[in-house]
C-alpha cells in the first residue's frame, strides 16, 4: 500500500512539473516577440543600413539561440510525458495487483474464520465432544438401527478421541487404560464392583446371580429412590427406578473397552481389545447373569427387561444394565424411554458386525462380479434393515406392554411400556434431554 502511494505521489509531481514547462515555454516565446519589434522599431529610425545589418544579424543569432533553448525544451518535455505515459500505463498493473492481493486476502481470512467458527456436518463434529455429538445426533437411541449409526460415529470420530475425553472426564485412569474406581470419581457402578462403595442390602441378592457372582455385581438404587418407583413428580422422574423392580447389573472387569456397549469389540487388541466375537460373547453372558438374577431372586415376573444406554445418553461412565421386571414399570421408564436401549438391540448389531466381517473375508477369493453382487446384496439388506425398524408401528403401539422379556427373538428392538395398574402410557421421549443423574442416583444413602 505504501508502494502504491508513494507511486501516486510522483505521478502528481510529474504531471506538475509538465505544466510548469509549458507556460514556462509560452513566455519566453511572447518576451523574444517583444524585444525584436522594439529593436526594430529605434533601429529604423537611428541607425544607417549597416547597423540594421548588423541589428538583423545579431537578432538573428539571439533567435537562432532561442531556437537551440526551445529545442532542448521540447526535448526535455518529450522525455517527461513519455515518462509519465510509462507510469499512466502500469496504472492499471498496480489496481489489478491490489484488487488481487484484496481477494486473497478475503477468501484467506473467510476460510480461517469458517475453520474457528460453528458450522453443521462434519466440521462441528470436530468442535465438539463425542457425547454431545451422540446427543445432538441421537435425540432417540432405543433402537438397533440407532445403535448401529452410533457405532459408525464412534468410528469416524476415532477411539483414541473417546479415550482422551474419558480422561479428561476424570472416569478413566490414563496409566492404566481402566475405569477408575476410587473414592474421588464419578463411576459409581463400578466403585461398588471394585469394593469402594459398599450397597449391604445387596449381599444377599448377589447370590443369586449364582455362577455369575464372580464376574459381575448386582447393585441397586437408594432406596428413597426405588420407594418412588411410580412417583410422577418432575423432581423424582430423573432419578427414581423405573419399575417396581429395579436393579443394576455391572462389571467387574474394569478395562475401559466395557465402560459403554458403544466401544464392545472396537478398542484395538494390541491397546488390550477383544474381537467383537469376544465382544458378543460377553453381552450374551451379561444377558445370561441378569436373567439367572432375576430366576433366583424370587419374587419377579417372567417378563423381563435388560436396557443399556448408550454413552452420551448414560450419566455414569462406567458398565451398568438396568434389570426390570416390566410387569410394573413406573413413570420413570417413560421419562427415560428415549434413550432406553434393549440389550437385544446391542448383541443384534455385533452380530451382523460379525456376519459383515466375514462375508468381505469370503468375497476376497471370489470373482469381481460375484462381488458387486453381494456387496449389493449387502447394501440392500442392511438398507431394508434399517427401514424396517425406523419407527414404531401400529402393533407396537397395540402391544405398548410388551418389552423385553428376555427371550433374543428381537422383539425388544421397539421397546415399549405402560405402568402395570392405572394404564399410564410412556411419555414423549422427544422433549427429554439427557440427565446427569441417568443413573437413578445410586448413592452411599439407601
Amino acid at each position: 500500500m505504501r508502494l502504491y502511494s508513494a507511486l501516486g505521489a510522483v505521478g502528481v509531481a510529474i504531471s506538475w512539473t509538465r505544466i510548469v514547462a509549458v507556460r514556462y515555454e509560452d513566455n519566453d516565446e511572447e518576451d523574444w516577440r517583444i524585444r525584436g519589434r522594439r529593436n526594430q522599431s529605434r533601429d529604423v529610425e537611428t541607425e544607417t543600413a549597416r547597423s540594421l545589418l548588423q541589428e538583423e544579424h545579431t537578432v538573428r543569432g539571439g533567435v537562432r539561440l532561442a531556437s537551440d533553448d526551445l529545442q532542448v525544451d521540447k526535448r526535455r518535455s518529450h522525455a517527461i510525458t513519455s515518462l509519465e505515459d510509462a507510469l499512466a500505463s502500469l496504472v492499471p498493473v498496480f489496481v489489478c495487483m491490489q484488487v488481487a492481493v484484496a481477494v486473497v486476502a478475503f477468501v484467506v481470512g473467510k476460510s480461517h474464520g469458517d475453520t474457528e467458527g460453528y458450522s453443521d456436518g462434519a466440521d462441528e463434529a470436530i468442535s465438539i465432544s463425542i457425547a454431545e455429538h451422540i446427543q445432538k445426533e441421537f435425540k432417540i437411541i432405543n433402537k438397533a438401527t440407532h445403535f448401529r449409526k452410533a457405532r459408525h460415529l464412534i468410528k469416524e470420530r476415532g477411539l483414541k478421541e473417546l479415550k482422551q475425553e474419558l480422561i479428561q472426564a476424570g472416569s478413566l485412569d490414563p496409566s492404566t487404560g481402566k475405569v477408575r474406581t476410587d473414592n474421588s470419581c464419578p463411576n459409581v457402578f463400578a466403585k461398588i464392583a471394585a469394593g469402594t462403595m459398599k450397597q449391604p442390602r445387596m449381599d444377599p441378592e448377589q447370590e443369586a446371580l449364582g455362577q455369575y457372582k464372580e464376574k459381575y455385581m448386582m447393585c441397586c438404587n437408594r432406596k428413597m429412590d426405588d420407594l418412588q418407583w411410580n412417583t410422577t413428580g418432575p423432581d423424582f422422574l430423573p432419578r427414581a427406578s423405573m419399575a417396581h423392580r429395579h436393579r443394576f447389573l455391572t462389571t467387574k472387569n474394569f478395562h475401559w473397552q466395557w465402560f459403554n456397549p458403544l466401544v464392545f469389540g472396537l478398542v484395538p487388541q494390541g491397546e488390550g481389545g477383544v474381537s467383537i466375537d469376544k465382544a458378543l460373547e460377553e453381552a450374551l453372558e451379561m444377558k445370561a447373569a441378569a436373567l439367572e438374577f432375576a430366576n433366583n431372586i424370587g419374587g419377579w415376573s417372567d417378563s423381563i427387561g435388560l436396557f443399556v444406554h448408550v454413552y452420551g445418553h448414560s450419566g455414569v461412565n462406567a458398565l451398568f444394565l438396568h434389570v426390570l421386571d416390566t410387569s410394573e414399570l413406573g413413570p420413570s421408564f417413560g421419562y427415560h424411554f428415549n434413550k432406553n436401549l434393549p440389550l437385544d438391540a446391542v448383541i443384534k448389531v455385533l452380530r451382523e458386525e460379525i456376519a459383515r466381517g466375514q462375508k468381505k473375508r469370503a468375497t476376497k477369493s471370489r470373482t469381481p462380479a460375484n462381488l458387486d453382487l453381494e456387496v449389493f446384496q449387502d447394501e440392500v439388506g442392511e438398507t431394508y434393515s434399517d427401514l424396517s425398524e425406523g419407527g414404531a408401528s401400529d402393533e407396537e403401539h397395540h402391544h405398548a406392554g410388551q418389552v423385553c422379556d428376555g427371550k433374543d427373538d428381537g422383539r425388544s428392538e421397539h421397546p415399549t411400556a405402560s405402568s402395570s395398574n392405572d394404564g399410564r402410557r410412556p411419555q414423549d421421549a422427544g422433549n427429554k434431554s439427557s440427565e446427569s443423574g441417568n443413573h437413578h442416583g445410586v448413592g452411599e444413602s439407601f
